[in-house]
């Protein structure tokens, strides 16, 4: 049994930003597959998580989020869905479309959110994308936490759309606008404000410094995920979604053109790799894991 088995409490861990295990994406109609995909995840150690979706055109996220769920009332460990946008910045769209990001129009947002408010948990915005703050607005109204992600927004920007009330930034780091001394944009908003800060510890996405950076910052406020794609949890080295191909290599996923594109970690495998780097240990990491779980989602 290796070092990450023995770890106490494992079995409870909770990944709020999943896209996929198994070899099977969140992002079907196949209610079955996003079991499956589920089943991946549980059997390596996270029993909660939150479906993750990219921004996708409307209908096709309405029969998405219709088959997550009829999926969660069969898994009460899917805890809801994690929408990417669609009100982001095209110029950090990730591995995303920017087509899928500037087709969205408010009216589609709130008859989703409206629709879907049972499953809708968290969405990312740019706030450069919502200066009126009225998607801000329309998900808290819903019960839909905010998260601040796939931005280029100012220092200043960020500070007022947490006070505002988004409580949560995306995969810090990642997508962002660059740190500097005299523009420090969302990045240093994220870790001096009180706001939460999601992280992928995999070493393709983050500098391990910075990651050092970040805990000493955040410490219980540093919410560790996985960012995980279909091909974590799997033995599969490629696959294909969508148009395109992604490929696995050493805990990351690329597409053809060699562009990051999510991590084919497990969130199990993630704490182990954060607890290496930091120097703490394990059971430490995963209680702070639990513990967020239940103050910030509540107990289950």
């Amino acid at each position: 049994m290796g070092e990450v088995e023995k770890s106490k409490g494992l079995h409870g861990l909770f990944d709020q930003h999943v896209h996929g295990g198994g070899g099977c994406s969140f992002a079907t109609d196949r209610v079955e597959d996003i079991l499956k995909a589920y089943q991946a995840h549980r059997e390596h150690g996270t029993h909660f998580l939150l479906a993750a979706y990219a921004t996708l055109p409307y209908e096709r996220l309405r029969r998405y989020l219709s088959a997550l769920r009829e999926a969660m009332s069969e898994e009460p460990g899917i805890v809801g869905a994690y929408l990417e946008g669609p009100f982001i910045n095209p110029e950090k769209a990730g591995g995303m479309r920017r087509d899928y990001i500037e087709g969205w129009i408010f009216e589609e947002l709130k008859s989703l959110v409206e629709e879907f408010a049972d499953v809708l948990k968290l969405m990312v915005v740019a706030p450069e994308r919502d200066d009126d703050y009225r998607v801000l607005e329309l998900l808290r109204a819903n019960g839909v936490k905010v998260s601040i992600g796939h931005t280029v927004a100012s220092y200043e920007q960020t500070c007022r759309y947490i006070e505002r009330g988004a409580e949560m930034v995306t995969h810090l780091y990642n997508a962002m606008g660059p740190f500097h001394h005299r523009a420090p944009g969302a990045v240093a908003a994220a870790l001096v404000m009180d706001v939460y800060c999601e992280i992928i510890p995999q070493f393709s996405h983050i500098h391990p410094a910075a990651l050092k950076m970040a805990y000493r910052l955040k410490e219980d406020k540093l919410v560790f995920v996985s960012d995980a794609m279909p091909l974590a949890a799997s033995d599969l080295s490629s696959m294909k979604m969508g148009r395109i191909w992604v490929y696995k290599k050493d805990g990351a996923c690329y597409n053809e053109e060699g562009r990051l594109f999510g991590s084919a970690i497990t969130l199990r495998e993630g704490i182990a790799s954060a607890s290496k780097a930091l120097g703490v240990d394990q059971d430490l990491l995963v209680d702070v894991n639990i513990r967020f779980f239940k103050e910030f989602w509540g107990d289950r």
